[in-house]
């Protein structure tokens, strides 16, 4: 790009290209164990660093149970599950259910 192009194109604000992320809504859920196996209506999510030891980040993620239920935020540091929004971000909202298979928990 030369500096004349540079010149003749209008910035962007950063507002109409950045996604802001603010903190999620809803009741906590204590033990993800809780929705195991459940079909959720997953509205949003996070990854955040975790201040635990040995634990790099963790995910928060938003669901409501049914439409027109309580949004909910359950939070685990499944790198299945991050991977899975992460690809499917465009995707929301969508339904889902989270399963553990072994040693990991995924989306089906």
């Amino acid at each position: 790009m030369t500096s004349e192009t540079t010149q003749q194109r209008k910035p962007h604000k950063f507002s109409e290209f950045a996604k802001i992320r603010t903190k999620l809504e809803g009741e906590r859920v204590k033990d993800i164990t809780e929705v195991l196996g459940k079909e959720l209506i997953f509205t949003g999510f996070t990854i955040s660093r975790s201040k635990v030891q040995n634990c790099e980040k963790y995910i928060t993620i938003q669901f409501r149970e049914a439409e027109g239920t309580p949004l909910r935020i359950v939070f685990t540091s499944s790198q299945v599950l991050m991977d899975q929004f992460l690809e499917y971000e465009e995707q929301l909202p969508f339904t889902a259910t989270i399963k553990k298979v072994n040693r990991y928990m995924t989306l089906t």
